[in-house]
């Protein structure tokens, strides 16, 4: 089939879970042999170096091997024609937590997907739920959220779809037997010396992924495990608002930033371990790709006990209430003590979240429309 996925996104930064969740699906559908085409937003700015173009808005370039088109919001019926005369489009599936983002797509040819990825950051991104009803197949993360959409009862029964966003679990896996030794094991001279605790954050540094609620944790683990630091891999390069944070509250020593390109999957396996103190899930991906990359590593886990994250993880990782007590409390406590077969259920868990998985289950839906 021919397939055009169009992102509300502008897919330029490398780090943005929106690119690497779409571009990892588009390459899979590829494989089932589906002809993809993405759409994007145009952007003032000059694309990353990564993306391999000469020519920029309004035109063709590409990411990893995948064509992208870039075009303004009100341009997309446009361009949608102009795709299909070069070639006929069978589905044009929408990501975006924006139900008014079907809008432009709706009198294009093709059957209509709209993706639900995540909650809307404000309200005028929840107005037009109603919109959805002209869609021809609606997607959700989670129960949680299909429970939440307005005019629900409106809607042809078969028309929500429990379809996720993909993740690689050919690069994030757990550490091998050979691999798995730390240097202190290695040599007998290090035995005597006090570890030091490897806690990670990665992600974008936002309210709602609760990067305040982070800076405020952080001074009270330290306080009753001064063994212990805090390595912080930020998407956005633009911190020092952070750095300042940090500084100001005194934790600057025992917190090291880190906003260059880095095996990220090497990093959190080499972690003991992430934590992810979201406030909400509005702006984020309703199954937190950072989440479920963890999981899959077999990395001890504290997160936050969102109903939509207690779907995800079925308490296989530790839930904390988002508050800076709780969750210090909780992340002492997974620090000394964990069950390694809570790590293994929650590995068997988001390997539902395998691209290829999520990749079969859309070619299912696209085939069924």
């Amino acid at each position: 089939m021919n397939i055009v996925l169009s992102s509300i996104a502008a897919l330029n930064n490398p780090k943005e879970s929106a690119r690497i969740t779409l571009l990892l699906l588009a390459k899979e559908l590829q494989k089932l042999g589906h002809d993809i085409r993405i759409i994007a937003k145009e952007t003032k700015h000059k694309p990353n170096s990564q993306i391999n173009s000469q020519t920029y808005n309004n035109s063709t370039a590409h990411i990893e091997g995948i064509p992208i088109y870039r075009t303004k919001l009100f341009q997309i019926p446009k361009l949608l024609s102009q795709l299909n005369k070069e070639k006929k489009i069978d589905i044009i599936h929408l990501f975006s937590a924006s139900p008014i983002f079907l809008l432009p797509h709706l009198f294009s040819p093709g059957k209509k997907i709209h993706s639900l990825k995540s909650y809307s950051k404000n309200h005028i991104g929840q107005m037009g739920y109603s919109f959805l009803l002209l869609a021809d197949a609606i997607t959700v993360p989670t129960n949680c959220f299909a429970a939440k959409i307005p005019f629900k009862k409106s809607f042809n029964k078969n028309k929500i779809h429990l379809i996720g966003s993909p993740i690689d679990v050919n690069k994030f896996y757990p550490k091998t037997s050979q691999n798995s030794t730390s240097p202190s094991d290695k040599n007998p001279k290090n035995n005597n010396r006090k570890k030091t605790s490897k806690i990670m954050y990665y992600g974008a540094l936002t309210v709602h992924k609760g990067a305040n609620l982070l800076f405020e944790i952080i001074p009270l683990v330290i306080a009753k495990k001064p063994n212990t630091h805090f390595y912080i891999f930020p998407r956005h390069t633009n911190i020092d608002h952070w750095r300042e944070k940090a500084k100001t509250a005194g934790i600057d020593q025992y917190c090291t930033f880190n906003t260059n390109e880095v095996d990220i999957a090497q990093e959190v396996r080499n972690s003991d371990l992430i934590i992810l103190p979201y406030v909400n899930l509005r702006g984020t991906d309703g199954n937190p790709s950072c989440l479920l990359e963890a999981m899959t590593c077999e990395v001890p886990i504290v997160t936050a006990n969102l109903p939509e994250l207690v779907e995800i993880t079925q308490n296989t990782v530790a839930l904390s209430v988002p508050h800076p007590q709780a969750f210090a409390s909780q992340i002492l406590s997974s620090l000394d003590h964990y069950h390694s077969q809570n790590l293994k259920d929650a590995a068997k868990l988001a390997q539902n979240y395998a691209a290829p998985s999520i990749a079969k289950q859309l070619d299912n839906l696209y085939k069924d429309l």
